[in-house]
């Protein structure tokens, strides 16, 4: 109790520094020292408010105990039990002087007076005794509130560390992509852009300043050389062939069809004569690489604008940007000069040309250029695989983004014709979107397949069921009636119409078979559905909340070991063929997170420049992946 007395008395005014206020104090100094452009110091100063946080929280428990448990205690320690332990103590000494009276045989009236006494002090104790023992549920009851003020301060210091670790990871997370940002500018795009800047500056440079037209007003004559005498020579362009673009590749063409052509065509492709097979492919090079400069030249021809000026004198004629109206010009014996250098224009429409390829194909290029060449097959599979799942006619899935990001996924059966084929939609959350994706299908919904009953994957069933069962409905021509909602938990789900269990089966047409899978741990009611083609025999799984690429669902409602069971058990046996679709597009998140991990891991750098890949062109491949992929 004097120990108490002590906490008690020192949690009056404060004086006294926390532990974790001197923390603080401590870390903040050390923080400001670093500086705001630290990263390191805003950490450290986001660490010393939360120490400062948990030093308030415990000044508050303190005070808590000091009201509701400790000055409580005092009270009855100097007040009812000080006065029970007085009355006890007198009819102690009352008792003691009865007997000795009693056994002095003194006079009965003196006798009588301290029988009285005894009495009365025995009626007290007993009274104080009453007292104290009527006060046993308040004092439990304070008890109690000491305990409930005890939870309450871990219960908010844990809320504090929690909220300083996320702090602390959003900044990790921040640093990582700035530092990968970074290197990306320095490495890549400055370099790149500040040599081939000033190549292209120094160049045009020199081009503007050398190249310069003829001034046709000032008359020029050719002379020849004869015997040691100058004799003018008149311009005859006669034999000079005049050929356009087109002409000229047509020659080419005919030329390389020309019989002794093709004999050294037929020997090169021997590869028995040393190198020559080499210079075919060399000269097959030159000409793929000879048509972007045709294209230029072509671009360049037509942003050049010319006037026709007399012949010797600067008098302009008119126009002769078109090749006849040169002619024309040519013919009158005046000159085209140009007004207008097509040249300039051409290069500043090919930088924006090249900028824009660039934003848009780098990070594409840049993961090719990282993978070895035998991958890069492998890696247009993946891109190709969902637009190859669709091309099989009997199943076919449409995903549907829904929310912030999750996937809805349409199955359409389309062995009917369009306007009779049948439909699963899986999660349904946006109705609106559902029957618009159906209409544009040519589709009649049949059911609807709930993984588990969060609202961004149930929270449209029963709108859906609602707007299935109204015959005036718009939507009305797109249901099949009587639409099913299939689950796993119908007293979560609602309007389940049938529920699931592991193992239990669908059908969707005759052809789509649909089966249940039990993957308890994101909930515990949590359902996969497998669904495999009978005439094709693909295969798919619709994941939920149980499987993303790169990483898994919470654990909200269950532990490990039924995640470990759902992943490495039930879902691995899965054929390799296998499609995935899941739940949510998580799949850059889970990677950047898996790679502050292991910073080290090629593999899953790898993974990430892909799914980047893919975001940059707004595809939905990274969601949707090859078990064997996933596997790997």
């Amino acid at each position: 109790m004097g120990a108490m007395s002590k906490v008690r008395g020192s949690t009056k005014n404060q004086s006294y520094p926390q532990t974790e206020g001197m923390l603080a104090d401590t870390v903040q100094k050390f923080g400001r020292g670093l500086g705001h452009q630290s990263d390191f110091g805003k950490a450290l100063c986001d660490a010393a408010d939360a120490f400062r946080q948990m030093a308030d929280v415990k000044y508050q428990l303190e005070d808590n105990v000091k009201h509701n448990f400790l000055d409580p205690i005092s009270d009855f320690q100097n007040n009812e039990l000080k006065d029970f332990n007085a009355h006890r103590n007198k009819l102690k000494s009352r008792r003691l002087d009865y007997d000795a009276k009693k056994r002095k045989q003194t006079k009965e009236d003196e006798l009588v007076q301290a029988e009285e006494k005894l009495e009365e002090s025995k009626q007290l104790t007993e009274k104080a005794m009453y007292n104290i023992l009527n006060n046993d549920v308040e004092q439990i009851t304070q008890l109690k509130a000491l305990v409930e003020a005890q939870l309450d301060f871990h219960q908010q210091t844990l809320q504090i560390l929690e909220n300083l670790k996320s702090q602390l990871g959003s900044r990790v997370f921040d640093l990582v992509l700035i530092s990968r940002s970074c290197i990306f500018v320095l490495e890549h795009c400055l370099r790149f852009v500040f040599f081939w800047g000033l190549v292209f500056l120094v160049t045009t440079t020199l081009v503007f300043i050398f190249k310069h037209e003829i001034d046709h007003s000032i008359p020029q004559r050719q002379e020849k050389v004869e015997n040691g005498h100058h004799h003018p020579v008149d311009e005859d362009h006669s034999d000079e062939l005049s050929l356009n673009v087109f002409e000229t590749y047509t020659v080419l063409v005919k030329i390389l069809c020309l019989k002794p052509m093709l004999i050294m065509v037929v020997v090169l492709l021997t590869g028995k004569i040393g190198g020559t097979y080499m210079t075919l492919l060399n000269t097959l090079n030159n000409l793929g690489g000879n048509w972007p400069v045709t294209l230029f030249l072509s671009i360049t021809d037509f942003f050049n604008r010319k006037n026709c000026v007399a012949k010797s004198s600067k008098i302009v004629l008119g126009v002769c940007t078109r090749k006849h109206e040169e002619e024309l010009c040519k013919a009158g014996g005046d000159v085209c000069e140009f007004v207008v250098d097509g040249y300039y224009i051409s290069v500043a429409i090919c930088v924006v040309v090249g900028l824009l390829w660039y934003r848009i194909f780098y990070r594409r290029i840049k993961y090719f250029q990282k993978i070895p060449r035998q991958e890069w097959r492998r890696f247009l599979i993946r891109s190709a695989a969902s637009r190859s799942f669709n091309a099989v006619r009997t199943m076919r899935v449409v995903p549907i983004p829904a929310l912030h990001d999750n996937y809805m996924y349409l199955i359409v059966d389309d062995q009917q014709p369009k306007g009779e084929r049948l439909a699963a939609i899986v999660d349904p959350v946006d109705v609106d979107k559902i029957f618009k994706t159906v209409k544009e299908e040519g589709a009649l919904l049949q059911a609807a397949l709930v993984t588990h009953h969060h609202s961004d994957h149930a929270g449209g069933t029963a709108e859906l069921a609602k707007v299935a069962a109204a015959s005036s409905s718009a939507c009305a021509g797109l249901v099949k009636a009587p639409l099913c909602i299939y689950s796993g938990d119908a007293a979560r789900v609602h309007c389940t119409d049938k529920v699931l269990g592991d193992g239990q089966t669908a059908a969707l047409g005759p052809l789509l078979h649909i089966q249940a899978m039990y993957t308890p741990c994101h909930t515990s009611t949590h359902v996969c559905y497998y669904v495999v083609d009978q005439r094709t025999n693909e295969r798919a799984v619709f994941t939920g909340d149980t499987l993303f690429v790169g990483g898994c669902g919470r654990f909200f409602e269950g532990t490990a070991e039924q995640m470990h069971c759902a992943l490495n058990e039930r879902l691995a046996a899965l054929p390799d063929e296998t499609m995935v679709f899941c739940g949510h597009e998580y799949t850059v998140a889970n990677l950047q997170f898996a790679l502050t991990v292991e910073p080290s891991n090629d593999t899953i750098r790898r993974k990430l420049d892909w799914a980047m890949a893919q975001r940059c062109g707004q595809q939905m491949d990274s969601a949707i992946h090859n078990w064997r992929g996933e596997a790997a």
